[in-house]
């Protein structure tokens, strides 16, 4: 899953490949500039693989744009199963500091399937939003990845700038082509299917200098099979669609409901009938 920082504001790709912006976390990353002197370079040949490679990693994402000394704003989880399916489970920080996305925490964890279904869990309110099935095309892309059939982790506008390891995996860094004033780098591990464990989100400043406004770090990770609990979906939870889930959390967090969220609502409620309306469409044809 891919996530971009706007402002305070974390925008989660939804199944359909559209962004939904959600306020429980900023997901952006990272900033250990590590040497890559004397460390092969990564063989993306050999990262092909014929099984899943099972891994649970953990990060922290900071914000400087708001704080110079970085706060935390928000702490994540990313594992994968051997049969392929990822879950991410991301929360806020409560307390002192988090005003700017709601005054108390609210994990979320998003389950993807290798066959294109996606379940979001709302633990906070017992709800889950089960989104329709992905477009055969982005199955397609899915699979590839994640099998190893597709080893190729530059995406749109990225370049190769180099390669280094983090926590012991071989990665590719690939810088974004800049946008206006700011720039993005990522680190990718295309053992793990071109998963990106590191993130940062770079400013040009007036005078030329480089200041980065958004830090996602990796703390740790781990090969092998995840913890089962990450991807238990309680069976009596209460099936929402996305502008139920939306109202809900934004009361367990404290923020007053408003025109934008109104219209953020009425924007993912869209993408969720039509993505619903393809997939009808698709079985149709399938017949």
């Amino acid at each position: 899953m891919r996530l971009n920082v706007i402002g305070a504001v974390c925008r989660v790709s939804s199944p359909s490949g559209r962004k939904r912006r959600r306020p429980a976390v900023l997901l952006p990353l990272m900033l250990l500039a590590l040497s890559t002197a004397g460390i092969p370079p990564v063989s993306q040949a050999g990262a092909r693989n014929t099984a899943v490679t099972p891994f649970t990693l953990t990060a922290r994402t900071y914000d400087y744009a708001h704080d110079p000394r970085g706060k935390v704003v928000s702490r994540y989880t990313l594992a994968r199963r051997s049969d392929g399916t990822t879950v991410l489970a991301v929360s806020a920080p409560d307390g002192p500091g988090a005003e700017h996305i709601g005054a108390n925490t609210f994990p979320i964890r998003t389950l993807k399937f290798l066959d294109g279904r996606t379940i979001e869990i709302f633990d906070p309110i017992r709800g889950v939003i089960n989104w329709p099935r992905a477009s055969r095309r982005e199955v397609a892309l899915r699979r590839a990845r994640i099998l190893g059939t597709d080893s190729d982790c530059v995406e749109a506008d990225e370049y190769v700038a180099g390669h280094t390891t983090l926590q012991g995996e071989n990665v590719l860094i690939l810088k974004m082509l800049p946008e206006g004033s700011s720039g993005v780098t990522s680190w990718r591990a295309p053992s793990l299917g071109c998963e990106r464990l590191q993130y940062t989100k770079d400013s040009i400043q007036a005078n030329g200098s480089i200041e980065t406004v958004i830090e996602q770090k990796l703390i740790s990770f781990k090969l092998g099979a995840p913890a089962a609990g990450l991807f238990y979906v309680p069976h009596a939870y209460t099936k929402l669609i996305p502008s139920q889930a939306l109202r809900e959390e934004m009361k367990v967090r404290g923020v007053r409901w408003d025109d934008a969220l109104t219209r953020r609502a009425q924007s993912e409620d869209a993408d969720y009938y039509r993505m619903m309306r393809e997939d009808l469409r698709s079985k149709g044809a399938k017949k």
